[in-house]
Protein backbone atom coordinates (compact mmCIF):
# COMPACT_ATOMS: atom_id res chain seq x y z
CA UNK A 1 0.00 0.00 0.00
CA UNK A 2 1.83 3.35 -1.08
CA UNK A 3 1.44 6.37 0.84
CA UNK A 4 -0.60 7.80 -2.21
CA UNK A 5 -3.17 5.10 -1.89
CA UNK A 6 -3.51 5.79 1.93
CA UNK A 7 -2.94 9.85 1.69
CA UNK A 8 -6.80 10.82 3.37
CA UNK A 9 -8.76 8.12 2.26
CA UNK A 10 -10.16 5.15 4.19
CA UNK A 11 -11.01 2.70 1.50
CA UNK A 12 -7.30 1.30 1.23
CA UNK A 13 -8.58 -0.23 5.00
CA UNK A 14 -11.72 -1.13 3.78
CA UNK A 15 -10.35 -3.19 1.17
CA UNK A 16 -8.13 -4.98 2.87
CA UNK A 17 -10.34 -6.05 5.45
CA UNK A 18 -13.14 -6.73 3.34
CA UNK A 19 -11.66 -10.08 2.44
CA UNK A 20 -11.95 -11.07 6.14
CA UNK A 21 -15.28 -10.26 6.86
CA UNK A 22 -16.35 -12.44 3.65
CA UNK A 23 -13.90 -15.17 5.01
CA UNK A 24 -16.43 -14.84 7.85
CA UNK A 25 -19.69 -14.81 6.52
CA UNK A 26 -18.57 -18.10 4.19
CA UNK A 27 -17.98 -19.79 7.47
CA UNK A 28 -20.79 -18.89 9.20
CA UNK A 29 -23.19 -20.04 6.12
CA UNK A 30 -21.07 -23.79 6.15
CA UNK A 31 -22.08 -23.84 9.97
CA UNK A 32 -25.42 -22.35 10.15
CA UNK A 33 -26.75 -23.33 6.45
CA UNK A 34 -24.72 -26.71 5.32
CA UNK A 35 -27.53 -27.13 2.46
CA UNK A 36 -27.20 -23.32 1.05
CA UNK A 37 -23.38 -23.57 0.94
CA UNK A 38 -23.48 -26.46 -0.75
CA UNK A 39 -25.61 -25.38 -3.18
CA UNK A 40 -23.15 -22.51 -3.53
CA UNK A 41 -20.02 -24.42 -4.14
CA UNK A 42 -21.63 -26.53 -6.59
CA UNK A 43 -20.05 -26.41 -10.43
CA UNK A 44 -22.23 -24.06 -11.84
CA UNK A 45 -23.45 -22.67 -8.56
CA UNK A 46 -23.21 -19.28 -7.68
CA UNK A 47 -19.65 -18.60 -6.56
CA UNK A 48 -18.71 -20.12 -9.46
CA UNK A 49 -21.00 -17.39 -11.61
CA UNK A 50 -19.68 -14.56 -9.41
CA UNK A 51 -15.58 -15.96 -10.38
CA UNK A 52 -16.83 -15.35 -14.17
CA UNK A 53 -18.34 -11.57 -14.05
CA UNK A 54 -14.96 -10.89 -11.66
CA UNK A 55 -12.41 -12.34 -13.91
CA UNK A 56 -14.30 -10.91 -16.56
CA UNK A 57 -14.81 -7.65 -15.76
CA UNK A 58 -11.24 -7.61 -14.65
CA UNK A 59 -10.15 -9.15 -18.64
CA UNK A 60 -11.80 -5.77 -19.85
CA UNK A 61 -10.62 -3.23 -17.40
CA UNK A 62 -7.15 -4.06 -18.23
CA UNK A 63 -7.67 -4.18 -21.88
CA UNK A 64 -8.80 -0.79 -21.33
CA UNK A 65 -6.05 0.08 -19.38
CA UNK A 66 -3.49 -1.38 -22.08
CA UNK A 67 -5.49 0.78 -24.73
CA UNK A 68 -4.26 4.17 -22.68
CA UNK A 69 -1.23 2.77 -22.09
CA UNK A 70 -0.51 2.52 -25.71
CA UNK A 71 -1.92 5.93 -26.30
CA UNK A 72 0.01 7.15 -23.62
CA UNK A 73 3.42 5.43 -25.51
CA UNK A 74 4.22 3.18 -22.72
CA UNK A 75 4.38 -0.45 -25.05
CA UNK A 76 6.03 -2.04 -22.38
CA UNK A 77 3.19 -1.71 -20.24
CA UNK A 78 0.55 -1.79 -22.67
CA UNK A 79 1.64 -4.99 -23.73
CA UNK A 80 1.99 -6.19 -19.42
CA UNK A 81 -1.38 -5.37 -19.84
CA UNK A 82 -2.58 -6.71 -22.50
CA UNK A 83 -1.82 -9.77 -21.15
CA UNK A 84 -2.66 -9.81 -17.50
CA UNK A 85 -6.67 -8.92 -19.58
CA UNK A 86 -5.85 -12.20 -21.79
CA UNK A 87 -5.27 -13.88 -18.57
CA UNK A 88 -8.46 -12.57 -17.10
CA UNK A 89 -10.62 -13.36 -19.76
CA UNK A 90 -9.23 -16.99 -20.30
CA UNK A 91 -9.93 -17.63 -16.84
CA UNK A 92 -13.53 -16.17 -16.41
CA UNK A 93 -13.85 -18.50 -20.32
CA UNK A 94 -13.15 -21.79 -17.83
CA UNK A 95 -14.98 -20.56 -15.20
CA UNK A 96 -17.81 -21.31 -17.06
CA UNK A 97 -16.71 -24.17 -19.31
CA UNK A 98 -17.08 -21.71 -22.58
CA UNK A 99 -20.87 -21.31 -22.12
CA UNK A 100 -20.87 -25.13 -22.69
CA UNK A 101 -24.01 -25.70 -20.29
CA UNK A 102 -25.21 -22.63 -21.21
CA UNK A 103 -25.17 -22.92 -24.37
CA UNK A 104 -25.68 -26.73 -25.07
CA UNK A 105 -23.13 -26.86 -27.68
CA UNK A 106 -21.86 -30.65 -28.49
CA UNK A 107 -18.69 -31.51 -26.43
CA UNK A 108 -15.65 -31.72 -28.67
CA UNK A 109 -14.37 -34.70 -29.27
CA UNK A 110 -10.56 -33.41 -28.21
CA UNK A 111 -12.05 -32.72 -24.82
CA UNK A 112 -14.68 -35.82 -24.30
CA UNK A 113 -11.46 -37.39 -24.46
CA UNK A 114 -8.51 -35.53 -22.86
CA UNK A 115 -10.52 -33.74 -19.99
CA UNK A 116 -10.86 -35.09 -16.39
CA UNK A 117 -14.57 -33.82 -16.36
CA UNK A 118 -15.59 -34.00 -19.69
CA UNK A 119 -16.10 -30.69 -20.11
CA UNK A 120 -15.08 -27.59 -22.43
CA UNK A 121 -12.21 -26.17 -20.06
CA UNK A 122 -8.42 -25.91 -20.08
CA UNK A 123 -7.67 -26.24 -16.40
CA UNK A 124 -9.25 -29.42 -16.19
CA UNK A 125 -7.17 -31.17 -19.00
CA UNK A 126 -5.52 -34.11 -17.52
CA UNK A 127 -2.14 -33.07 -17.66
CA UNK A 128 -2.89 -29.54 -16.34
CA UNK A 129 -5.37 -30.86 -13.78
CA UNK A 130 -2.42 -32.79 -12.02
CA UNK A 131 -0.43 -29.79 -11.16
CA UNK A 132 -3.10 -27.41 -10.64
CA UNK A 133 -3.61 -27.66 -6.75
CA UNK A 134 0.79 -26.40 -7.12
CA UNK A 135 -0.59 -23.99 -9.92
CA UNK A 136 -2.73 -21.96 -6.98
CA UNK A 137 -0.62 -22.10 -4.30
CA UNK A 138 1.80 -20.61 -6.51
CA UNK A 139 -0.10 -18.40 -7.59
CA UNK A 140 -2.11 -17.75 -4.18
CA UNK A 141 1.06 -16.99 -2.68
CA UNK A 142 3.01 -15.12 -5.61
CA UNK A 143 0.22 -12.55 -6.06
CA UNK A 144 -0.01 -12.45 -1.98
CA UNK A 145 3.45 -11.35 -1.49
CA UNK A 146 4.11 -9.48 -4.95
CA UNK A 147 4.51 -6.29 -2.94
CA UNK A 148 7.25 -7.43 -0.84
CA UNK A 149 9.08 -8.40 -3.81
CA UNK A 150 8.34 -5.29 -5.12
CA UNK A 151 9.51 -3.51 -2.34
CA UNK A 152 12.63 -5.27 -2.16
CA UNK A 153 12.83 -4.48 -6.16
CA UNK A 154 12.09 -0.54 -6.11
CA UNK A 155 14.81 -0.31 -3.27
CA UNK A 156 17.91 -0.97 -5.59
CA UNK A 157 19.56 2.10 -6.36
CA UNK A 158 20.30 0.83 -9.89
CA UNK A 159 16.80 0.01 -11.40
CA UNK A 160 16.21 1.44 -14.74
CA UNK A 161 12.91 3.54 -14.64
CA UNK A 162 11.49 1.12 -17.15
CA UNK A 163 11.22 -1.43 -14.69
CA UNK A 164 10.23 0.54 -11.55
CA UNK A 165 7.41 1.93 -13.50
CA UNK A 166 6.20 -1.52 -14.20
CA UNK A 167 6.51 -2.85 -10.75
CA UNK A 168 4.67 0.48 -9.34
CA UNK A 169 2.16 0.11 -12.21
CA UNK A 170 1.14 -3.63 -12.58
CA UNK A 171 2.35 -5.49 -9.24
CA UNK A 172 -1.02 -5.85 -7.20
CA UNK A 173 -0.86 -3.74 -3.76
CA UNK A 174 -0.31 -5.30 -0.16
CA UNK A 175 -3.94 -3.81 0.58
CA UNK A 176 -5.22 -7.07 -1.93
CA UNK A 177 -2.90 -9.84 -0.24
CA UNK A 178 -5.92 -11.07 1.52
CA UNK A 179 -7.21 -11.83 -1.36
CA UNK A 180 -4.92 -14.03 -2.68
CA UNK A 181 -3.71 -15.72 0.57
CA UNK A 182 -6.88 -18.23 0.73
CA UNK A 183 -6.10 -19.98 -2.06
CA UNK A 184 -2.64 -20.56 -1.29
CA UNK A 185 -3.47 -21.62 2.17
CA UNK A 186 -6.47 -24.42 0.85
CA UNK A 187 -4.37 -26.03 -2.04
CA UNK A 188 -1.58 -26.15 0.35
CA UNK A 189 -3.88 -27.72 2.92
CA UNK A 190 -5.02 -30.29 0.09
CA UNK A 191 -1.44 -30.83 -1.50
CA UNK A 192 0.19 -31.85 2.50
CA UNK A 193 -1.64 -29.53 5.24
CA UNK A 194 -3.44 -32.19 6.03
CA UNK A 195 -0.92 -35.12 6.23
CA UNK A 196 1.24 -32.51 8.22
CA UNK A 197 -1.19 -32.09 10.64
CA UNK A 198 -2.40 -35.49 11.21
CA UNK A 199 1.20 -36.32 11.81
CA UNK A 200 1.99 -33.58 14.37
CA UNK A 201 -1.36 -33.76 16.38
CA UNK A 202 -2.46 -37.45 15.44
CA UNK A 203 -6.02 -39.06 13.99
CA UNK A 204 -7.66 -38.56 11.07
CA UNK A 205 -9.78 -34.71 12.10
CA UNK A 206 -7.50 -33.50 9.74
CA UNK A 207 -8.35 -35.32 6.69
CA UNK A 208 -9.80 -33.82 3.78
CA UNK A 209 -13.64 -34.68 4.14
CA UNK A 210 -13.89 -33.87 7.84
CA UNK A 211 -13.68 -30.45 8.49
CA UNK A 212 -12.27 -29.22 5.25
CA UNK A 213 -13.94 -30.42 1.91
CA UNK A 214 -12.52 -30.65 -1.68
CA UNK A 215 -14.88 -27.42 -2.42
CA UNK A 216 -14.05 -25.39 0.04
CA UNK A 217 -12.12 -24.08 -2.81
CA UNK A 218 -14.96 -22.28 -3.92
CA UNK A 219 -14.82 -19.07 -1.68
CA UNK A 220 -11.00 -18.77 -1.56
CA UNK A 221 -10.99 -18.50 -5.41
CA UNK A 222 -14.22 -16.44 -5.39
CA UNK A 223 -11.51 -13.83 -3.21
CA UNK A 224 -8.64 -14.30 -5.62
CA UNK A 225 -11.10 -13.53 -8.52
CA UNK A 226 -12.42 -10.47 -6.47
CA UNK A 227 -8.66 -9.39 -5.50
CA UNK A 228 -7.81 -9.39 -9.30
CA UNK A 229 -10.76 -7.19 -9.86
CA UNK A 230 -9.52 -4.97 -7.53
CA UNK A 231 -6.30 -5.21 -8.83
CA UNK A 232 -7.53 -4.40 -12.22
CA UNK A 233 -9.57 -1.56 -11.53
CA UNK A 234 -6.32 0.04 -9.54
CA UNK A 235 -4.08 -0.03 -12.39
CA UNK A 236 -7.03 1.14 -14.75
CA UNK A 237 -8.13 3.89 -11.79
CA UNK A 238 -4.26 4.85 -11.48
CA UNK A 239 -3.95 5.64 -15.42
CA UNK A 240 -7.35 7.26 -15.38
CA UNK A 241 -6.26 9.23 -12.98
CA UNK A 242 -2.48 9.88 -12.49
CA UNK A 243 -1.66 10.08 -16.57
CA UNK A 244 1.38 8.05 -17.18
CA UNK A 245 2.21 9.93 -20.52
CA UNK A 246 3.75 12.58 -18.49
CA UNK A 247 6.45 10.12 -16.92
CA UNK A 248 7.95 9.48 -20.21
CA UNK A 249 10.92 11.75 -20.34
CA UNK A 250 11.74 10.79 -17.07
CA UNK A 251 11.67 7.28 -17.15
CA UNK A 252 13.76 7.24 -20.71
CA UNK A 253 11.21 5.70 -22.48
CA UNK A 254 10.73 5.84 -26.27
CA UNK A 255 7.04 7.73 -27.37
CA UNK A 256 5.91 4.97 -30.03
CA UNK A 257 3.62 6.13 -32.95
Amino acid sequence: MTHSDQAGRPWPWIIFILPLALALVMVGIKVYAPAYYHAMIQEDGSLENAQFCCYAAAGLLSLWAALRFRTSGLAWHAGAALLLGLGFLLVAGDEISWGERILGYHLPQFFARYNAQHEVSLHNLKPVQSHLHALYMLAGLGLSLGWLVKDKLLARPGLSPLLRSLAEALVPPRALSLYFLPVFLIYSYFIWGDVLLAAIFGGENFAIGRVIIWRDQEPAELLMSLGCLLWAGRIATRIFREGWATTNNELGITQTS
